[in-house]
């Protein structure tokens, strides 16, 4: 065979036949080149396919046979029929044979660059190819349907530039080569230097025999993946979902980020409703409904009168997920799944729904244990001190009186806190049980702060019997008496009971603690009524601790030296009892008079301390105002502020007590229409 093709390619070896073979070799070369150019990387088609093709030009050199086929026009008809076509548009049905498939790279889908027909690379036939380049390009394309195969497995579905065409029918295979590929399982053989750096990449698959594979199953009964490179599909052979992973198994969710809420409003809830400013917006994304409707727009934040007022917009500084959190707190539901603009619309919705359905008592259901418990000891401390158990619980819990009460199971003092827990419950009574004493930004900021900023709330109360009514006013008068107690402790240089209300001071006893706002109030309270101080804080003298029939301590006096002792009878034990009882009594009173003078003292000397530090604050004001009124009227460009401020300078000097004619503003114009006027004159 080999002498035979030496003879022939010895005959056809003319001096014009070779410099023609050697031009046809050197443009194919060149059309290669610029086709590799224009490639991009890594695509198919760039270097696989021109470089066979330079093979079977190369190769087409050493055969006689085109010189034959050209001298005759049938035989260049014919030649034309035989032209080896890689793909031409094909109808991508179902394949009848991995021959139907073009070759695929390693790396991906086939580049379109590997669908041109070779007869417009290089007008060569295949019947004029030589024997051993037939050979070789029969074992390259039963190669690429192998690869093409193994792309439809592990790709699926087909990618979308493969779809619409039509393949050819393949040229017919030479004798002695089947066309049927090889099994699956076993390395196919590399012959060309193509093929050869195809399977040295580190991109092409590496496949295994059946051997191997048993051999890699776990002992779940999961086979593990039989390619390098190649990801294992489910056990049942359909590729993974987005919800599984490759194999088969169901993907971990993984949470959703929730944003933090800013802190100006991460403590806003339904008590603060008073705080959410609505307004009129229309919704542009309806056609149907455009509205207007009424939707949150703000949350305004301190007070004009401190000059830290603020507004703060809840639509353009929060994002839907940090509104959503919002409107949680505030007690929408079903906010999960809505847009910026129907949360705002729940939350105006749910703000006005007391006006709405005649219902003021709409309660946060978001209030934290804590808060609960705070609340419920306002609402049973202004239970305590309605005028209706006012005087049975100063009565009831006075030292003397106290100690012989709750020696009994049963009585008065039981009843009275039956009483207490049975008007405490009743929610009819909100509106005498719901003013906080002190809550007045004048009279008490921090109390002021707590109401209209912080968690109190009496109407949103736990129930309590009457056990838990007595427990909790009794921790509440405790911590009364403990801070009483430190600030009268030299070197504790503080008047205000809020210094005092630390943990070291309000822990009653081993592991109960009162709240600081419950022990503020308390002591409120206590200041208010002056009555309540005997009850609270008065301790018995030390004649006045024994039993009331006994004997007192000063009359146990020796008898004279020469006086008998007589045995006491039954009668004169009867009267020494009584008298004792109302030496007893008088002593009493005495003291408690002297108490409550020393106590009206007290309350005078904090009164008029009061009344200095009250008046002290409007003269700073009055002072800074008026050189504040005195500027603006120097440069004449705020007549409203001026106004405003004005008013306000008046208003002290009435307090103060000036008159007008020593007034700093009595040359100032009240009239807004009439202001700028004078001003301009």
């Amino acid at each position: 065979m080999r002498q035979a093709i030496q003879e022939e390619s010895e005959e056809d070896s003319d001096d014009e036949y070779i410099e023609r073979q050697l031009q046809e070799i050197e443009a194919g070369k060149e059309k290669a080149r610029k086709e590799r150019e224009r490639a991009r990387p890594g695509q198919y088609g760039s270097s696989r396919l021109l470089e066979g093709e330079i093979n079977l030009s190369s190769s087409s050199s050493s055969s006689s046979e085109d010189e034959e086929l050209k001298d005759t026009p049938e035989k260049t008809a014919a030649q034309k029929d035989d032209f080896v076509d890689l793909v031409s548009p094909p109808q991508l049905s179902q394949p009848d044979s991995l021959s139907q498939f073009p070759a695929m790279p390693a790396g991906g889908a086939p580049s379109p660059n590997a669908f041109r027909p070779l007869d417009q690379m290089h007008r060569v036939t295949f019947s004029s190819l030589h024997p051993n380049v037939q050979r070789e390009y029969i074992r390259q394309q039963q190669e690429s349907q192998a690869e093409w195969q193994r792309y439809l497995d592990n790709q699926c579905p087909m990618p979308t530039h493969l779809m619409g065409f039509r393949q050819s029918p393949a040229p017919a295979p030479v004798a002695g080569f089947s066309r049927v590929p090889p099994a699956r399982g076993t390395q196919l053989p590399v012959a060309s230097p193509v093929a050869r750096r195809r399977s040295d990449s580190p991109a092409a698959p590496v496949l295994m025999d059946s051997a191997t594979t048993k051999k890699s199953r776990s002992n779940t009964g999961r086979a593990t993946p039989t390619q390098e490179g190649r990801p294992p599909t489910p056990q049942d052979g359909r590729p993974p979902t987005p919800q599984e992973n490759n194999d088969g198994q169901k993907k971990k969710s993984v949470p959703r980020k929730t944003t933090e809420l800013p802190p100006k409003v991460a403590a806003f809830t339904y008590e603060h409703k008073h705080r959410l400013e609505l307004g009129e917006e229309m919704y542009s994304r309806s056609k149907d409904n455009p509205g207007p409707f009424t939707v949150a727009q703000f949350i305004v934040f301190g007070s004009e009168s401190r000059g830290n007022f603020e507004k703060f917009d809840i639509d353009k500084n929060l994002t839907c997920e940090q509104l959503r959190k919002l409107a949680t707190n505030f007690g929408c539901k079903g906010v999960s799944s809505i847009g910026k603009f129907e949360i705002r619309k729940r939350m105006a919705i749910r703000c006005t729904a007391a006006t709405a359905y005649n219902n003021p008592e709409i309660l946060n259901t978001f209030a934290s244990a804590r808060e609960l418990k705070i609340n419920s000891v306002y609402r049973l401390i202004n239970v305590c001190v309605h005028a209706n158990y006012f005087q049975r619980f100063v009565d009831l819990h006075a030292n003397k009186t106290r100690n012989d009460h709750e020696s009994n199971t049963a009585g008065p003092y039981k009843q009275f806190w039956i009483d207490i827990a049975e008007f405490y419950n009743d929610t009819e009574n909100d509106n005498e049980l719901c003013t906080i004493y002190g809550a007045v930004e004048e009279e008490d900021e921090r109390q002021f702060d707590m109401v209209t900023a912080g968690p109190i709330n009496p109407r949103n109360f736990n129930k309590l019997n009457h056990e838990s009514c007595c427990q909790l006013v009794k921790d509440a008068m405790k911590s009364v008496e403990k801070i009483h107690g430190a600030m009268k402790k030299s070197g504790q240089g503080s008047n205000d009971p809020w210094s005092f209300c630390r943990k070291s001071v309000l822990t009653i006893r081993k592991g109960v603690e009162v709240a600081a706002e419950i022990a503020y109030y308390a002591y409120r309270i206590r200041e208010a009524h002056p009555q309540l101080e005997g009850s609270w804080d008065a301790m018995l003298s030390e004649d006045l601790a024994a039993s009331s029939t006994s004997t007192p301590t000063a009359s146990k006096a020796p008898p004279p030296n020469n006086a008998s002792v007589a045995t006491p009878s039954t009668a004169s034990t009867g009267s020494s009892a009584n008298e004792s009882l109302i030496s007893s009594l008088g002593a009493w009173n005495e003291s408690t008079k002297t108490a409550a003078d020393q106590r009206q003292t007290y309350i005078d000397m904090k009164t008029s301390q009061a009344a200095e530090e009250r008046l002290a604050r409007m003269w700073n004001e009055y002072d800074r105002l008026s050189l504040r009124v005195m500027d603006l009227r120097d440069n004449g460009n705020a007549a409203p502020l001026l106004h405003n401020l004005a008013t306000r300078v008046r208003a002290l000097e009435d307090k103060l007590e000036i008159q007008l004619e020593f007034s700093v503003v009595k040359d100032t114009d009240f009239l807004p229409g009439r202001q700028s006027n004078s001003m301009e004159e």
